[in-house]
């Protein structure tokens, strides 16, 4: 019951303090402690649009104060075999996807420190908007002894360097389709351990043996940064993962 800003009318026709008056059709009022109060009788919202009624309406009937419900003039005019068929998956995902706010970790640590390793990462950046783990091949540098020959005077670090010819990569048995020259970073003679600054991550195709293909995402490197915090040794879950892959049968061969 909605209240009003006026005065009880006397007492009359429509009655006075405490009494029950009907101003039209459309309204039941009532005075409480000197205060019209009062009430529609007739419906002013119109219900949620359904299958069985995709057109509610409200239209004046005749001989009648108030409105009426009306639906439509049938389930096709509102296009009811639209409403029933199923939305095609790339408009559902765009559909999602308008609404997800996309969010992306930065890539882990390489799990080694030379030679194959495994870095992770988890995003929603999907058509699904699901978090999601996702994994790819890194190398920092080749194993073995650094040659500081090549030091530059008053150096103390090795640059970052490319591979001096073209290979493939390995993985599980399994080798890129094409060769590439990778980025490494270089090593210190003071402690100092570098690791990548800037990489992008490259969907490299393999091919294995028994005929089998694959495609896996390799870390590129473009630059890498020195120093002792870069030092720390591989977390037990990053010691796993430089053998298994979530998900993944195929094994790492180092």
């Amino acid at each position: 019951m909605g209240l009003l800003s006026l005065k009880c009318p006397p007492p009359g026709p429509f009655g006075g303090n405490g009494e029950n008056f009907q101003p039209s059709c459309r309204h039941q009022c009532s005075c409480i402690d000197g205060t019209v109060g009062c009430q529609a009788l007739c419906p002013l919202e119109l219900p949620m649009a359904s299958l069985s009624c995709p057109d509610p309406q409200l239209l004046k009937a005749p001989g009648q104060c108030c409105k009426k419900f009306v639906c439509g003039k049938g389930p096709k005019k509102f296009g009811e075999d639209l409403l029933l068929t199923p939305l095609p998956p790339l408009l559902k995902a765009h559909s999602v996807r308008r609404k997800c706010l996309t969010r992306t970790t930065d890539w882990s640590p390489c799990s080694k420190t030379c030679s194959l390793g495994v870095s992770t990462r988890v995003t929603n950046d999907n058509p699904q908007c699901k978090l999601a783990k996702e994994t790819r091949l890194c190398e920092i540098r080749p194993c073995g002894q650094p040659d500081f020959t090549k030091l530059k005077k008053g150096r103390k670090c090795l640059r970052t360097h490319k591979a001096q010819e073209p290979a493939h990569y390995t993985y599980a048995g399994c080798k890129s389709l094409r060769r590439y020259k990778p980025s490494y970073c270089g090593s210190c003679l003071d402690g100092r351990c570098c690791v990548p600054l800037h990489t992008r991550t490259l969907a490299v195709p393999f091919s294995c043996p028994d005929g089998d293909a694959f495609n896996r995402s390799v870390m590129v490197i473009h630059s890498c940064q020195c120093g002792p915090a870069h030092c720390q040794p591989p977390s037990k879950a990053a010691e796993q993962l430089q053998h298994h892959l979530n998900g993944d049968m195929r094994k790492f061969l180092v």
